[in-house]
């Protein structure tokens, strides 16, 4: 598995200064060191891929995706602290194990699929290259929208929706730098890896709901 390896510590520059500086602050603080390569790469995602990517490999991509899902289980138990179903808890808590297991999942499978509409249109850097730096992403996200998340209601969804557009855009830089593809190349492997995601997605939601009908959960028994 490859080290970690830490961004410089330094002051934003730029519009989202302020709010990166009040972020490097509170994860410089914590001792986990991903969280602070996770928001460097929201912020400055190029220089963050290529100060890591010497750790596009299998182990450290998936500590990172298995930390990423640990860290959206934990904003979504908070969120949800206040809930007083018991088992509705008992069954977010196994969202321990679950959540790791589908993020890992989901992170090679959206890597896969935007590695390879990337190669059609010349795209030159490899898988593993490729799904470190969608792991970069995905934990830049995931640190930023963290507060969002947690609080809920309209003005979460609000705040992490624009984080969300950021991290769109920063998937088009990210494409651009590990493939050295053109402007308009990018953006379109970008798009176009968004756009064949979601449906592979909403094809595994449905065989899903073929698979295990919502009634065969139901609090009141099997369904009819």
């Amino acid at each position: 598995m490859g080290s970690v390896q830490m961004a410089s510590p330094s002051r934003g520059s730029g519009i989202l200064s302020p709010v990166e500086n009040v972020y490097m602050a509170v994860v410089s603080a914590i001792p986990l060191p991903q969280l602070k390569i996770w928001a460097n790469a929201y912020f400055h995602p190029v220089v963050a891929y290529n100060q890591n990517k010497k750790d596009a490999n299998f182990g450290a991509i998936a500590v990172h995706l298995i930390l990423i899902a640990l860290l959206a289980w934990v904003a979504s138990e908070l969120q949800a602290a206040v809930e007083p179903n018991f088992l509705a808890f008992n069954a977010r808590l196994l969202g321990i194990i679950s959540n790791p297991i589908m993020v890992l999942i989901v992170g090679f499978i959206s890597s896969a699929i935007c590695w390879i509409i990337a190669k059609i249109f010349g795209g030159r850097g490899g898988y593993m290259e490729q799904t470190l730096a969608l792991a970069l992403i995905y934990g830049g996200y995931t640190v930023v929208a963290f507060p969002f998340a947690v609080l809920g209601g309209g003005i979460g969804f609000a705040l992490g929706a624009i984080a969300a557009l950021i991290a769109l855009y920063n998937l088009y830089l990210m494409t651009k730098a590990v493939h050295s593809l053109s402007s308009g190349r990018a953006a379109i492997v970008a798009l176009m890896s968004i756009v064949v995601f979601v449906y592979v997605m909403v094809w595994f939601f449905v065989l899903y709901l073929m698979i295990f009908p919502p009634a065969t959960f139901s609090l009141g028994g099997p369904g009819p």
